[in-house]
């Protein structure tokens, strides 16, 4: 692991966190004092019990829900990827992806809706309520209600009653925001992680202001085309001393229809995250195999700066063989020799 205050080599889920969330040395530099705090052994891992005692909470099927949607498959300790995969994903989310990660709690069958036992089961594990025991104050006014709700609507519960929930009683789902407040609050601090998820957002929206405006250029530069051969076919002077007969020209010149993209379902979406979870398992083992050398990290630098020189001065000479040099050599004396008798 290396001395105390060092970062460890990175593995595949640091270098995905550092690469989303743009983070300096500096910064990851913080993380790893925080996972430091609660590694006293010097580890390298932490179990779950110092996970959730350095978050100021009860251990939960609602907190282990990070590690099923991370794919983290730990045996009761966790590295510093891992617990820094789960903490930059849980303080990232907003209040949307908050309910969303609720909901996929809620629903362990995972059939897209929520029945009255699953939710009940999951506010009593929020707010560590042991049967027979029931909830107090807001919360059992709120799940009064929602009882109300389930005996005259057919029992289940799908995604936007549950934000509709929310709304009409935001105390209900209090542990899950307090959760994240309180992994804000034991790293970088809140106001750390608003300003991150500012920029963010900035850069998201920058894409897609690119994205528009390329779009747009595109769409410009085949109108103009379009125009073009139009001019063409009626000639300069009709063109533009009658602009009224253009239209007639539009079913010999039609204009494109705009690209539309395809948006992605929840089942392909489904499937493109289950791939991609796949994806990181496989990362994680070929690196659990096949741990990085130093004599690794030399050829990878090596490898890049080869690309660099690849990318400035391009591809290089090819080696020509020894007949090749030999027959080169021969024409020149000939050609020397011929210069010299014409002389």
């Amino acid at each position: 692991m290396g001395s105390a205050e060092s970062v460890p080599n990175p593995d595949a889920r640091t270098r995905k966190v550092v690469s989303d969330l743009m983070l300096s040395e500096e910064e990851l530099q913080k993380f790893w004092l925080c996972f430091r705090k609660l590694d006293k052994k010097l580890q390298g891992k932490i179990d779950l019990k110092t996970y959730y005692a350095g978050l100021t909470e009860k251990r939960s099927i609602f907190g282990d829900g990070l590690f099923e949607l991370l794919n983290i498959r730990h045996r009761g300790k966790i590295s510093f990827g891992e617990w820094l995969h789960v903490v930059t994903t849980y303080c990232l989310f907003e209040k949307e992806d908050i309910l969303k990660y609720c909901f996929f709690v809620f629903d362990r069958d995972k059939n897209g809706y929520v029945e009255q036992d699953e939710f009940t089961i999951i506010i009593n594990v929020l707010y560590h309520i042991v049967p027979p025991d029931g909830p107090r104050g807001n919360t059992k006014v709120a799940m009064f209600q929602l009882k109300e709700w389930w005996y005259q609507e057919d029992g289940r519960v799908d995604f936007p009653e549950v934000r509709f929930f929310n709304k009409q009683y935001p105390a209900l789902l209090y542990p899950a925001y307090r959760l994240q407040y309180n992994m804000m609050l034991t790293t970088m601090g809140e106001e750390w992680w608003n300003g991150r998820k500012a920029l963010l957002q900035d850069i998201r929206e920058d894409k897609v202001k690119a994205e528009e405006l390329k779009r747009a250029k595109k769409e410009a530069r085949k109108e103009k085309m379009r125009q073009r051969k139009i001019r063409k076919k009626m000639g300069i002077l009709r063109y533009y001393c009658c602009p009224f007969l253009r239209s007639a020209y539009d079913k010999l010149y039609p204009k494109e229809p705009p690209v539309v993209e395809h948006k992605e379902s929840a089942a392909e979406r489904k499937e493109r995250l289950r791939m991609e979870r796949e994806r990181l398992k496989r990362i994680e083992e070929i690196a659990m195999k096949n741990p990085e050398t130093e004599e690794w990290q030399k050829y990878l630098e090596k490898k890049k700066t080869m690309k660099i020189t690849f990318e400035k001065n391009g591809p290089p000479k090819e080696r020509t063989s020894a007949m090749e040099r030999r027959e080169r050599l021969e024409a020149r004396r000939d050609r020397n020799r011929r210069v010299k008798g014409n002389g």
